[in-house]
């Protein structure tokens, strides 16, 4: 079964599991930022990469 996806493309329902693990770093670098769990510079930086947003 097909399914129309937020940016207009057409794509198989069994490849939305490729599309999670595809976002999961930048998922797990938000998840870090809103649980307080940065402990170093480096893992900030990371995370913040993984945002989009831009660093302070």
């Amino acid at each position: 079964m097909l399914r129309a996806t937020a940016d207009r493309r057409v794509r198989p329902r069994g490849r939305a599991g490729k599309w999670l693990q595809r976002e999961a770093p930048q998922a797990a670098g938000v998840d870090a930022l809103r649980h307080d769990r940065v402990e170093s510079v480096a893992e900030w930086d990371a995370a913040v990469a993984h945002t989009g947003l831009p660093a302070v």
